[in-house]
């Protein structure tokens, strides 16, 4: 687990030190929220995003390819599905989206303000 600290941090105490501070503020307010929650910074950094993507084109991890499938092939039917009115847009993966492309194509899916 990295600590979510930029590269080259370490020949600059003060932004170390600031970074500390934040990763300790998001972690006590992560763990004191109901549901508990850390954000996927702290899990991954460039190095490690770089491997997960890697994983996700195995034959074997077929979860992303199963999900990329339904939102090539089944995005309009999910964009009928929810109409015009408010909905909650939940985190799709790993961050490159990869997936959030197909869902942008549509009216449906973009931002309401």
């Amino acid at each position: 687990m990295t600590s979510g600290l930029e590269p080259g941090l370490l020949s600059q105490p003060n932004k170390i030190e600031a970074a500390e501070r934040e990763f300790s503020k998001d972690v006590k307010a992560g763990l004191s929220a109901y549901p508990k929650k850390l954000a996927s910074k702290y899990f991954y950094d460039k190095t490690g995003d770089a491997l997960f993507q890697q994983i996700m084109q195995l034959p074997e991890y077929y979860l992303t390819k199963s999900e990329l499938d339904i939102f090539q092939n089944k995005i309009a039917d999910l964009a009928s599905l929810i109409g015009k009115g408010p909905f909650d847009l939940i985190e799709l993966g790993a961050g490159d989206g990869s997936k959030t492309i197909h869902l942008l194509r549509f009216p449906e899916f973009r931002l309401r303000l």
